[in-house]
């Protein structure tokens, strides 16, 4: 019920003692009022053009926008309302009003819709006024035409963030908590000190206190920090979850922050996430200001606002990662490639080793060149947009070449993992159908020995020396035209690539990439992992690779066979990290572990290399231990997980593993995984095996209940274009979309966070209960004894035997192996998880993935444990 408006001068006396006339001169505007039911919300309506709607937090209200008032209101339309139980709106108890986030979201959503304002809104955000008003605006999108930021939050506390020991004593809400804030005003007293790093005149600081004059109007001060939310089941902790969940819907909106470096609560950590979620904003760091950034800094602040009201975010001012902002053309990935070489085309975008091993270099500039030649040739091959063409070329700077020519046509590149096998790859083949064919010589023999995978095949051309097979050698691809190839101009739904999974779990699948889903993981990546143009990325594992041009790295390719990380050899890595300033580095956790364990033993430090991705598995914390001790005390080591068909879904770094969450790994607990990226949606729903043929929220298990994972983002594929019953039981349709079904089983903490119990199909189902391999194998593995360990079931569910398998650090003897294996059982009978398992069997080397080499080949390892047990 909207009510009704009045129109009256400030009659502050109406609510509260009479003011100080001194700050009131401070305030020379006409109140509004909008009635809620029985309650008068205030709001100041100044001015007349496009519409400032500003929104204050806790404990201030209208007076603290007042400066900008001023400055705007001949030019602009200034909306500042004041929340109910704050400024001079009433202040009702607890029985007239829920003082929850929701309701102060459905206060706002009325004002601006009274006041007819759908379009072209500007809204200035502090405090608690940023999850506020940015809640709101996920309501009517459209509606928010830019945002000023100023030391706020609107997504849920960053990981690196501790909530401040002061607050957490008002929240809890004890006698004397409540005693402080109601009956001393203490809360809002101490804000006029320690909000300010400038110092506050008395007249200013009466006026900010000025509402807060009784017990009764000060019920709100206390309720909002009562309502902040730390965790699932505080109640206004869903409303936050969603705005944190969908904020990256505005990455896009003309956006400047203001941030004020010494505020004790919105600090660093906070603007850090700003950045990383809008990096193309417009940032003003304000070093020697607090919380109250307006009252130390407005002489500063009103003309940056002005001025970004006119013209828009300044890109000099802009924060680090959005200076040379990448904005592609379109959706086509290969669009990132003449931008970088229009911005950078002198700088390297690879840097490979020679036949004679020397470091070799192509700059942005000749790669464009270079994939304009090929795409050209490859048009006149007859390759064209949406035809799927197998591309079998080891990793190399051809690899490179031809992939982005391929992009620029519009082609589809089908990518297959050789190390699957020839059986596996042979069907793959078969099913993906494609047109055109790109091999090096023994791919080609391949063709000939199996003519039938290859029936669709129309265009051949050859890597390297061509022999009988006829088809096109690559010399012949090669135009001799510079002429700028014109990209295909790509959208959202258009087809990209088709990925091939590693079958770990079952067969190998044919993952459909959409333009849409690649620009998707650029942005999240870049935005995520702060990465900035100019860095020096070494991809160990190719297909990462990819992403280097349009992240505007410089890709190092490593001295490695790419299908077999585990036997890297260490000092090559680490030579080139060295030798190149690597400053960004993927690495499977089986590399991790052979580079750390060589850097470990010989002292090695690597002091460029200042974040490192690792994914594939689970990294066990000694090999983060280890690694870690190579890098410089800033670095860190992200280990995102996800998966082919859906990739980032989460990610934590090693500091929170190794400094809080390792604890409960040891005990149990499944490998903590940190919390969803932006745009990916994760729940845990209940487990089962068979498809689901409708998303319902009642699937959805609470916090701490192990169940299924599932995603939805854009980041997230649709389909498995080679198996439509594999599509049926991963997607989960619904009205929006669609849920994609990770294959995994875990659970989330009550901070959040999610945390890895295993694959769906390797858990253990007994007649006493399910055992999870994650939480199980940890216990075990924390022995320095054991190398790593799996748990296999043998017979058929719901009678498996539950059996640890062991693989060792090192040989060991019948009598040691029996010794150890006592004292395992021990440790098992410890703990709830491994209580069941009463059997240890030893293997000299558990069977790996092809791909990262780090996930453990379980149905092979319960096939040999069922032998051995007979």
């Amino acid at each position: 019920m909207h009510g009704t408006v009045e129109n009256e001068t400030v009659r502050p006396g109406l609510v509260m003692a009479a003011p100080d006339p001194s700050w009131k001169r401070l305030y020379p505007f006409a109140s509004h009022y909008l009635q809620l039911g029985a309650l008068r919300y205030h709001y100041l309506d100044e001015g007349t053009g496009e519409p400032v709607v500003m929104v204050h937090g806790n404990p201030t209200w209208s007076f603290y926008f007042r400066r900008l008032v001023l400055a705007l209101r001949g030019e602009y339309r200034c909306i500042v309302p004041d929340h109910i139980g704050c400024g001079l709106s009433d202040k009702p108890g607890d029985d007239a009003y829920d003082y929850r986030l929701a309701r102060r979201v459905d206060d706002l959503e009325r004002l601006l819709d009274h006041l007819g304002l759908d379009r072209g809104v500007t809204l200035v955000l502090h405090d608690w006024g940023g999850m506020i008003g940015m809640a709101c605006a996920l309501r009517k999108p459209k509606r928010i035409a830019r945002l000023v930021i100023l030391n706020t939050a609107a997504f849920l506390l960053p990981s690196s963030k501790r909530f401040p020991l002061r607050l957490r004593l008002i929240r809890s809400g004890g006698p004397l908590a409540v005693l402080a804030v109601r009956g001393l005003n203490l809360f809002a007293r101490s804000a006029t000190t320690m909000a300010t790093a400038r110092g506050l005149s008395q007249d200013i600081r009466d006026g900010l206190i000025a509402p807060y004059d009784s017990w009764q109007n000060r019920i709100a001060t206390l309720r909002f920090v009562q309502d902040i939310p730390l965790r699932p089941g505080d109640p206004s902790y869903n409303t936050v979850r969603h705005v944190d969940e969908n904020l990256h819907r505005f990455a896009r909106v003309p956006t400047q922050i203001c941030w004020g470096m010494k505020d004790f609560v919105f600090d660093a950590h906070f603007l850090t996430e700003w950045r990383r979620r809008f990096p193309h904003a417009e940032v003003h760091e304000f070093p020697d200001t607090g919380h109250y950034v307006l009252e130390d800094a407005g002489d500063r602040i009103v003309p940056l606002v002005k001025k970004f009201l006119v013209a828009g975010p300044t890109p000099s001012s802009a924060s680090p990662q959005s200076l040379n902002p990448l904005v592609p053309p379109s959706l086509n990935i290969a669009s990132y490639l003449p931008e970088m070489a229009r911005l950078h085309p002198n700088t390297k975008a690879i840097i490979y080793r020679d036949s004679r091993g020397r470091y070799q270099s192509i700059t942005f500039g000749e790669l464009n060149r270079e994939t304009d030649r090929y795409a050209h040739g490859l048009t006149r091959a007859g390759i064209r947009r949406g035809m799927r063409t197998l591309l079998m070329v080891r990793p190399n700077l051809e690899f490179f070449i031809l992939t982005f020519a391929l992009y620029k046509i519009g082609a589809v590149p089908v990518l297959i993992d050789p190390g699957m096998g020839k059986r596996r790859m042979v069907d793959c083949l078969a099913a993906v159908h494609a047109e055109a064919f790109i091999g090096i010589p023994l791919a080609q023999l391949l063709r000939l020995s199996h003519p039938a995978a290859f029936r669709s095949v129309r265009i051949a051309v050859t890597v390297g020396r061509r022999l009988g097979w006829g088809g096109l050698s690559l010399s012949d691809i090669r135009a001799v035209t510079g002429e700028p190839y014109e990209i295909a101009s790509t959208k959202a739904d258009d087809p990209a690539a088709i990925i091939f999974t590693t079958g770990s779990t079952g067969p190998p699948k044919g993952v459909l990439y959409l333009h849409g889903q690649f620009d998707a993981q650029v942005r999240i990546l870049r935005d995520h992992f702060k990465i900035a143009p100019g860095e020096i990325d070494l991809p160990t594992f190719p297909l990462f690779a990819l992403f280097d041009p349009a992240l505007g790295m410089t890709a190092v390719l490593p001295e490695m066979d790419p299908t077999r990380p585990a036997d890297v050899d260490p000092t090559k890595i680490i030579g080139a990290i060295q030798s190149q300033n690597v400053t960004h580095m993927f690495g499977s956790p089986a590399l991790l572990d052979r580079v750390g364990r060589y850097g470990e033993a010989n002292r090695i430090t690597l002091p460029s290399l200042r974040r490192v991705i690792s994914a594939g598995a689970p990294v066990p914390p000694a090999t983060l231990e280890r690694f870690a001790r190579m890098l410089p005390h800033d670095a860190r080591i992200h280990t995102p997980y996800g998966a082919t068909e859906a990739l980032p879904v989460a990610s934590i770094d090693h500091t929170e593993i190794l400094g809080e969450t390792r604890h409960e790994t040891a005990r149990g607990g499944g490998t903590c995984i940190g919390r969803p990226v932006p745009g990916a949606i994760v729940r845990v729903i209940r487990i089962s095996d068979e498809p689901i043929e409708e998303w319902s929220d009642d699937l959805v298990l609470p916090a701490g209940e192990i169940g299924e994972i599932v995603v939805k983002g854009p980041m997230v594929t649709r389909e498995y274009c080679t198996d439509a019953p594999a599509t049926r039981l991963a997607k989960i349709p619904d009205n929006d979309g669609f849920w994609h079904r990770m294959g995994d089983v875990g659970r989330f903490d009550e901070r959040g966070r999610l945390w890895f119990c295993g694959r769906k199909a390797h858990r253990v189902i007994t007649e006493a209960g399910t055992l999870f391999t994650e939480p199980c194998e940890a216990i075990f593995s924390q022995h320095p004894s054991v190398y790593r360990s799996a748990l296999v079931g043998v017979g058929a569910p719901p009678h498996q035997l539950p059996i640890i398998c062991i693989e060792l650090e090192r040989s060991a003897t019948a009598s040691e192996q029996k010794s150890l294996a006592s004292v395992l059982l021990d440790l098992a009978a410890r703990h709830e998880p491994t209580r069941a398992v009463r059997t240890i069997l030893y293997h000299s080397k558990f069977p790996v993935d092809i791909r990262h080499n780090a996930k453990i080949f379980r149905e092979k390892l319960a096939v040999w444990a069922a032998e051995r047990l007979r």
